[in-house]
């Protein structure tokens, strides 16, 4: 996990490229991204996004919320809209076919 205080100056750089293709599951915070084309640039990876919530607090809230899925895992990853919370998000992986 990591906060990259804008997603955008580290995709510039190359330096995320490089980090998470040592990893099969990325979480980032404060990604500062409005739409999946700004993210969905990561090779071997498909982002799921929570969506950037409104809120009145001074300093915005949530700033874009972005998990990295290794494509050949993204199949078994579901998306639960469910929270309790407007600033949780949850993603739920389907253990049992991991392993095909």
């Amino acid at each position: 996990s990591l906060n990259v205080c804008g997603l955008q100056s580290k995709l510039e750089l190359g330096v995320l490229d490089r980090v998470v293709q040592d990893y099969d599951i990325i979480c980032l915070s404060e990604t500062k991204c409005n739409t999946l084309a700004d993210i969905d640039c990561i090779s071997n990876f498909l982002p799921f996004v929570m969506p950037v919530k409104h809120v009145t607090h001074k300093y915005g809230g949530v700033h874009g919320i972005c998990v990295y899925v290794r494509s050949s895992l993204a199949n078994h990853v579901e998306v639960l809209n469910d929270s309790c919370s407007e600033f949780v998000f949850w993603l739920k992986f389907n253990g049992n076919s991991l392993c095909d």
